[in-house]
């Protein structure tokens, strides 16, 4: 019931692609790394991703709410402006290559 909703507000060529060729084009039994959101939103879609399922299992141990909670319907709220939404996201950057240069720089200068 749900599918044939989705077929038709999608149309079936394009869940067919998303179900073949998964989210980020992730192949079921490939060796592409992707990033843990690509695995978990892979494995939301369409199943059998023992990664993205992993990464769940860990957050929920953590206590994160992996299925909603009441105020993260808001930002799927296209009705809502996101300035009246309840939460919200921080900028934030990785910044493991910074990290990572800094201490190359470190490490090569200690062997001279």
């Amino acid at each position: 019931e749900e599918m044939a909703e989705v077929r038709c507000l999608m149309g079936s060529k394009v869940v067919d692609v998303v179900l073949d060729t998964g989210l980020a084009t992730m192949r079921l039994n490939s060796s592409d790394v992707k990033c843990l959101h690509a695995q978990v939103g892979d494995h939301l879609a369409r199943g059998g991703n023992a990664i993205g399922q992993q990464v769940l299992d860990d957050l929920e141990a953590r206590g994160v709410a992996i299925h909603g909670s009441d105020t993260c319907c808001d930002l799927c709220n296209v009705d809502l402006p996101l300035e009246d939404a309840r939460l919200s996201f921080g900028s934030s950057k990785n910044k493991l290559g910074a990290r990572l240069r800094k201490l190359r720089r470190k490490t090569a200068s200690e062997q001279k």
